[in-house]
């Protein structure tokens, strides 16, 4: 065979491939999963308890905290953190050792080992 032969045979061959990668969309796109925008979009507070003092308190000590005080029986509701304001459809979800605590953060008082969160939920999904 000479070098012209193999010329050929190769043009035959690589040319398709040229022209079947060339129809092919090789551009990135930046489409993410909805699911990955929101676990992106998650606000997570934590912090580890200090035997002795109320999960408000350790809160207000750690972060930039806004707070609207209903008195004596509602305590205190968490509007910031951090400088977050929840949405429309959101709160600041209290969570102590990975589930929602049963009692305000005012209340609860902290044991060594305690693991205190403060999660974005949306309402309703409580």
């Amino acid at each position: 065979m000479n070098k012209f032969s193999i010329s050929k045979y190769s043009i035959l061959i690589v040319l398709p491939l040229v022209l079947l990668a060339g129809s092919c969309n090789l551009t990135p796109t930046n489409e993410v999963s909805p699911a990955a925008v929101e676990e992106t979009q998650k606000q997570v507070f934590s912090y580890e308890g200090v035997e002795g003092i109320d999960a408000m308190s350790l809160l207000k000590e750690k972060y930039e905290v806004q707070i609207q005080d209903f008195g004596p029986g509602l305590g205190e509701f968490v509007k910031t953190i951090g400088g977050i304001a929840p949405g429309a459809d959101e709160f600041w979800a209290f969570k102590v050792n990975g589930e929602t605590a049963n009692v305000g953060a005012s209340q609860y008082v902290m044991k060594i080992g305690d693991v205190v969160e403060w999660e974005l939920e949306k309402i309703g999904e409580y």
